[in-house]
Order: C-alpha cells, then structure tokens, then sequence
C-alpha cells in the first residue's frame, strides 16, 4: 500500500523523520486557496490548523465551535481533546493569527446555522445530513480532499530547488512538522512530550 494511502499507525504516527521543509510548507499554505475553492472552507481550515497547532486530524475535526479562550493578558489558547489518550479540555497555546482564523470560522458558521445552540454547535461541520451543523467533518473527508489537492499543485521543491515527494505530504506529517519546529527552537523535551501528547520521551527526543 502507497505510504500516504496507510493508516496514520501504519506511518509511525509521532515518530521524527517525516517533517515537512519550511519550504515546502511555505507553498502549500499560499495554496489553501485552492483547496478551499475545489473541496469548500472547512477543508481549507482544517488544513491550515493541523499545520498550526500539530493536532491530531481527529482532534481538529473534532473541535467544538466554542474552542478557543483568551486569557486576561490577551493570550489565546485552542480547547480540544486529546482522544488517543483520553484527555478533554487540552489547552495548547496559539499564536493570534490562528486565532482570528478560528474566530472568523466561527461567525461563518453560525451565519450557516443561526438557529441551533451554540452548544451544539461544530466547528467544522460536515456538509451532507447535518441540517444543524452538528455534525463533524470526518478527518478521513480532510484526507481524501488533501491527497487530491497535493496531487494536483505543482511540483514542490526542497530548498535545494530539488523535486520533493508529494507522497510524503500526508495529514499527520503537519503534526511531524510541528514538533520538529519546536525542537529546532529549542523547546524543552519535557515540555514538547507534553504539547504532542507522547507516551514515551524517547519518541520526542527522536526530534531532537
């Protein structure tokens, strides 16, 4: 099986090696555009919040619409669950711009659903049978819309200017990337074990 058709488990979901260059992350966000044109705007974002925040697929699809708080010093923090390990009301710090991306998200989607409670409400809503907006997108409709947008853009490059693989542009390899970003600005290993949720320190000095 093609390694960007295998489950997540079948990749090594948390283990190191499979960061994205910034290059090549540099040009699939200034194509969201065209992902959000050809798959719609919950697509779009839930992509760019994967490259964000390092979450896993399900963990993003699975945001309530209420997901984000702002402490009294204006700092903002992403609520969600970590489901693999049993753990709800997770807080990851993000920065403001990811914030204003989901701030914005959420008055389209109750311009979409004016009537249901907010409590009720998702995030990212799925688009067929959910009358309400009360169901998710499911992470496998994120992958499917995101192997055909990678396929279809232009070639991506390393910064050597050489042909990178476009198989290695999968969902979890986001979340690869965003734990590698932190080890290269020196985040603590004890502090990145926690932010990835790792059962095993070992695999987050892997990044290291």
């Amino acid at each position: 099986v093609p390694a960007q058709r295998r489950p997540a488990s079948a990749q090594g979901e948390d283990g190191p090696g499979r960061a994205l260059p910034d290059s090549v992350l540099t040009a699939l966000v200034a194509a969201l555009d065209r992902l959000e044109a050809a798959a719609g705007r919950d697509v779009s974002v839930a992509v760019r919040l994967l490259i964000d925040t390092g979450r896993r697929p399900t963990e993003i699809c699975k945001l309530p619409w209420d997901c984000v708080e702002q402490d009294r010093d204006g700092k903002y923090a992403l609520i969600y669950t970590d489901f693999k390990n049993n753990r709800a009301g997770r807080r990851l710090a993000i920065s403001d711009a990811t914030a204003a991306l989901i701030v914005e998200h959420k008055q389209r989607v109750r311009q979409r659903f004016p009537d249901t409670a907010l409590a009720d409400l998702v995030l990212l809503p799925r688009v067929y049978r959910n009358p309400h907006g009360t169901q998710f997108l499911s992470d496998n409709a994120v992958a499917r819309a995101h192997r055909d947008w990678v396929d279809r853009l232009a070639p991506l490059q390393h910064p050597d200017q050489t042909e990178f693989d476009k198989s290695a542009v999968f969902l979890y390899a986001y979340r690869h990337s965003y734990a590698q970003r932190h080890a290269d600005a020196g985040t603590p290993v004890d502090v990145l074990r926690e932010l990835m949720g790792h059962r095993s320190v070992a695999t987050t000095q892997g990044y290291y």
